[in-house]
């Protein structure tokens, strides 16, 4: 092959392009002229499929009329859907609960630590927190863990249970370990990657005490997904 054939085959690759940008704008452009009034006339299914093929070309107003006419059809959207156990909090406005559940079901997978990105975009005071914390470990959505830090701050040991971090302070402070197991060791340590004079022990009363530890909580449950079929 000469180089004029594979030049001649560039030409066509970047008309192809140039095509593709006109189509892009002119769908683009066909969708921003449509009338919201126009997709009220249209049966659901039809407006279902049209949205999910152009979802990223459609304006503000276009999708607002679909989520409407969705939420019509099926008015459980207007709730909590990933987790519906949270349409029984009765500490947080509906509209937080939504927020709530659209975070849960999209942004956050299991596993996954809830930390202040989370409470921020939920918009929830420190209260609003603390009730939803608990709320959330109740119904199993989250666990809740507990992890020392060595002084610095900056490096942690491993996760552990609530009824295991009980267990280690009544050691601790009394020298008795209540499962009867060797789940908790006499001496407990942290090494820190910074600083060796940042290093953790706890040993007694007084060690446990001073050392400082982090409440953590981590999604636990998969969410529900059956009304993405609606």
């Amino acid at each position: 092959m000469d180089i004029y054939t594979i030049l001649s085959l560039k030409e066509q690759l970047d008309d192809l392009d140039k095509k593709r940008i006109r189509l892009y704008n002119n769908i683009k452009k066909y969708c921003e002229s449509l009338d919201p009034e126009y997709l009220k006339t249209l049966d659901y299914t039809e407006l279902k499929e049209f949205f999910h093929a152009l979802e990223f070309y459609l304006p503000e107003s276009v999708q607002m009329v679909y989520r409407r006419i969705r939420e019509e059809k099926y008015p459980e959207l207007k709730k909590a859907v990933y987790y519906p156990e949270l349409n029984q909090i009765d500490f947080l406005s509906l509209k937080k609960i939504k927020t709530i559940d659209t975070l849960l079901g999209t942004k956050w997978r299991k596993g996954d630590f809830i930390y202040n990105p989370f409470y921020s975009a939920a918009d929830l005071n420190r209260e609003e927190q603390e009730k939803f914390n608990d709320y959330a470990v109740a119904k199993r959505i989250f666990i809740k863990k507990y992890r020392f830090r060595c002084k610095c701050g900056k490096c942690f040991s491993r996760l552990f249970s609530k009824d295991t971090f009980n267990n280690m302070k009544r050691f601790y402070e009394s020298g008795i370990d209540t499962t009867g197991s060797d789940e908790v060791d006499s001496y407990f340590y942290i090494e820190c990657e910074y600083d060796s004079d940042c290093d953790l022990e706890i040993c007694d009363k007084k060690s446990f005490e001073r050392a400082k530890y982090d409440v953590c909580y981590i999604k636990a449950k998969e969410p529900n997904t059956e009304h993405e079929q609606y």
